[in-house]
């Protein structure tokens, strides 16, 4: 993979494999089980992101709360790429009904890291 999107693919995942190692993935669920515990807004919740979800990539992320699972995503024009985290029996296949996004990565039962490409980890 050549060029500014292959750059961009290493560095997204680079930033996932920052996270496996440096965030407890349950302080991570627990955030996001209590935003969508308390319907926060979206806004409400960007609030709340945690410093070591505002040290993993240059720009914060979006945050979308929803019913299950709260979502993290970045990127813009052409890749976007993000974590879902929600309850230890939310499950997202491997290989994703969403040709967008293929492959949903999973860090825990519960928390998925997906990106636009059809690569596997960089």
């Amino acid at each position: 993979m050549h060029g500014v999107l292959g750059k961009t693919i290493v560095e997204a995942d680079a930033g996932f494999r920052r996270a496996t190692n440096t965030i407890n993935p349950e302080d991570l669920r627990a955030w996001a089980l209590q935003l969508i515990q308390s319907k926060n807004s979206d806004k409400e919740a960007a609030a709340t992101l945690p410093d070591y979800i505002q040290d993993l990539y240059p720009e914060l992320p979006d945050v979308l709360v929803g019913e299950s699972y709260v979502t993290l995503g970045w990127g813009g024009g052409f890749f976007h790429w993000g974590f879902h985290i929600g309850k230890t029996n939310a499950t997202m296949p491997f290989i994703s009904d969403n040709p967008q996004y293929p492959y949903n990565f999973e860090w825990r039962p519960g928390i998925y890291y997906t990106r636009e490409s059809k690569r596997g980890l960089q």
